[in-house]
């Protein structure tokens, strides 16, 4: 397979053709658990898919997430899942303001894509102590989970079973769970069909040790200053809640 894929580099015609060599690369690395050689492979992608704006970069910025999870490197991964968000919602916006869109039903994969990526947000607060931000992010998930016409409704399983999991972790009175409960009241686990492969390589992994403290902070660099670290994540998280009330603010006004 290496061979076939040292090949297809080598005959990538343009960039996109190259950068979903690196990805396929990438796919092959984590499946031979080398894990570093994966990392490299999905930031050149990465690189080449921002230049172009690649409708891709989401699926790149999650494979990263889940990638660099497993390496323990939980504040980059973390990183990544906030970005996948920003670009879904991107994407996401100006379609769901189309009414023609939204008629189409074409809107699935989008819709998968952001339940991936609440899942993964979850995860990696998990992973750095941060349960109420888990919560949070696995609610907003199954809020979207709720909304897939079909195929990959074990997602809406697994993210109402990550919800209940990190709720029971929370030493708050029930009053202070009170919201979340209304969350997962409206938007309960569907019957479905399993996720697919493909989404499947994208969700991070639950079972690894979670660290025994979040040193570099949520959703930051391992690099330069901690206050650019932090100025980066706040802009980041800043414009994933912009672009997700921009989202309710027009299905609200097409319904």
């Amino acid at each position: 397979a290496e061979k076939l894929l040292t090949r297809a580099e080598e005959a990538a015609a343009d960039e996109v053709g190259l950068s979903a060599t690196w990805n396929n690369f990438a796919c092959l690395y984590r499946r031979n658990k080398k894990l570093r050689s994966a990392v490299v492979y999905l930031e050149r992608a990465l690189a080449i898919e921002e230049r172009s704006c690649s409708p891709l970069t989401a699926q790149t910025h999650l494979n990263l997430c889940a990638t660099l999870s497993q390496l323990a490197r939980h504040g980059e991964a973390l990183d990544h899942a906030q970005k996948a968000l920003v670009k879904i919602y991107e994407v996401f916006v100006p379609r769901v303001c189309d009414g023609a869109a939204l008629e189409k039903g074409d809107l699935d994969e989008a819709l998968a894509l952001l339940c991936v990526a609440y899942h993964n947000k979850g995860v990696e607060h998990e992973h750095m102590l941060q349960m109420e931000m888990a919560l949070e992010a696995y609610a907003s998930g199954c809020q979207w989970a709720a909304r897939l016409a079909g195929g990959c409704n074990q997602l809406s399983r697994t993210l109402h079973r990550a919800a209940q999991e990190v709720k029971a972790k929370i030493p708050l009175p029930a009053a202070g769970l009170a919201k979340f409960d209304w969350f997962l009241s409206r938007s309960p686990p569907r019957p479905g069909t399993a996720t697919s492969d493909h989404l499947a390589a994208l969700l991070t992994p639950k079972g690894l040790r979670p660290r025994s403290a979040p040193a570099d902070g949520p959703g930051i660099f391992n690099s330069g200053t901690l206050h650019e670290k932090r100025k980066i994540s706040r802009a980041v998280y800043v414009r994933t809640v912009f672009l997700r009330k921009s989202l309710l603010i027009a299905k609200h006004l097409l319904s």
